[in-house]
């Protein structure tokens, strides 16, 4: 089958601004900015703009059989130039001849576009007219045409052909290119292959295209950022739109708290809320309820706070020690005495409740019978044990030792004589208790 070549020259008027591909990213977002020349920009932009018209001379290879496709082809690329209704004279091998849009159908003269690509009988045909606008759309629309045949178009002597929808072949190399409106920019710096065009002005840049994205206020609970802004071509991410100081994500994050991680107060920023936080990267662990600690000792953590409301004896592990633990205003306090909980009066060493203690423990209101740790404030009797480093038999009434009470008290082995709460052992002799004389032989009652 004999190939045929139909050569299209078209005068053409470029209209190209400079287009920007964009990217996502969360936050409010400024206006896009151009950056200085302190970074260079990975991935720097060619861009062509066309400046008057001039001549593109369109060169297909078909087959008899591809004709047909190439014809409507060509009538969906010319369309996107004209107008319904519009029309055009044309010079076909130098002879004029009408251009019309009927209805998104071209026609030559009286024929179809079609029907007149059909009935060309040369290898080589010139057709020149003028598209003014449009024209980064009109090339693009090769990148839909058939692959039956193949073409090349010709500017200013620079040949441009394998069109698809993001890339072109320029003097034998494959580039990306976008069109944004009548826009061609081609990724990276192609000057040298654009070199010869005459009709269009070739610029090239390599500076940054910034989008700012404002400060997002940290809480104690969510982490905030600090104003930033980020090049929409290669996304790198700078602090200033000097681009003098590129950082990483972790260099934006902000905290309300001075740390990553601890027992720590939110002071950083206007969302600071001055409470005290078990803190973990950076945020509240609302997660966490039990003890944990900073330099100023261990605390009580309710859902990721410091529950400086509790005053009571909780269960959990300290420094590795696992028990009860006495908290005064949400703090583990390391105090040896007797002291009131909801679960009752309890012997507390040290911080910790001391579940097999039996014996004598202090507080602030005298000295306590405990069993087990805990003082019922029902014991009465008489128990041997130290009080206040005196080691005895003791007399105890709900629980707490009688140091005020001399007299006649008595246990499973009978009555005994007390002075000042202790059983006297070294005594013997008459004792007259509640109006009675009692008979005492080595402290116990006769």
């Amino acid at each position: 089958m004999r190939l045929k070549k139909i050569a299209l020259a078209c005068a053409m008027a470029f209209t190209l601004a400079l287009p920007f591909s964009g990217f996502t990213a969360n936050g409010p977002v400024s206006v896009v900015e151009a950056a200085s020349s302190a970074s260079v920009c990975e991935k720097a932009k060619t861009t062509l703009t066309p400046t008057v018209n001039s001549v593109a001379q369109v060169t297909f290879t078909v087959t008899k059989s591809s004709k047909v496709k190439l014809a409507k082809d060509l009538n969906t690329i010319l369309g996107i130039t004209m107008t319904n209704g519009a029309s055009k004279t044309i010079s076909v091998d130098g002879v004029k001849k009408k251009l019309i849009n009927k209805g998104g159908t071209i026609y030559i003269d009286d024929k179809t576009l079609v029907d007149y690509v059909k009935s060309i009988s040369s290898t080589t045909t010139t057709v020149e007219w003028t598209v003014n606008t449009k024209t980064a759309q009109n090339l693009q629309k090769f990148a839909a045409l058939s692959a039956s045949y193949s073409y090349k178009i010709a500017i200013d002597g620079v040949v441009f052909k394998n069109f698809t929808s993001s890339t072109v072949n320029i003097g034998g190399k494959t580039y990306n290119y976008t069109v944004n409106g009548n826009s061609i920019v081609f990724e990276g710096n192609v000057k040298s292959a654009l070199k010869g065009i005459n009709c269009a002005t070739v610029s090239y840049s390599d500076a940054h295209v910034l989008k700012k994205y404002a400060a997002v206020y940290a809480t104690p609970f969510k982490r905030g950022r600090r104003t930033y802004y980020k090049c929409t071509e290669c996304g790198k991410i700078f602090s200033n739109s000097s681009c003098d100081k590129e950082v990483t994500v972790d260099d934006l994050r902000t905290s309300t708290f001075k740390a990553n991680s601890g027992v720590l107060q939110s002071t950083e920023g206007p969302q600071a809320d001055g409470q005290w936080y078990k803190v973990k990267n950076g945020v509240a662990d609302t997660s966490f309820t039990g003890f944990a600690s900073n330099a100023n000792g261990w605390w009580y953590i309710v859902d990721g706070k410091v529950d400086f409301s509790v005053t009571d004896i909780v269960k959990g592990k300290v420094n590795g020690v696992s028990g009860w633990w006495y908290v005064k205003e949400g703090k583990v306090t390391e105090i040896t005495s007797v002291e009131k909980t909801s679960k009752g009066y309890w012997v507390i060493q040290n911080g910790k409740v001391n579940t097999s203690f039996t014996g004598f423990a202090s507080n602030a209101n005298g000295w306590w019978y405990a069993v087990n740790g805990k003082v019922t404030m029902k014991t009465t009797g008489i128990f041997k044990g130290t009080v206040d480093g005196v080691t005895g038999w003791w007399y105890v009434k709900n629980s707490k030792v009688q140091s005020s009470f001399t007299g006649i008290a008595s246990n499973e082995n009978g009555k005994w004589y007390v002075k000042n709460g202790q059983v006297q052992f070294g005594y013997s002799g008459k004792v007259v208790y509640n109006g009675k004389t009692y008979t005492i032989v080595d402290g116990k009652v006769q």
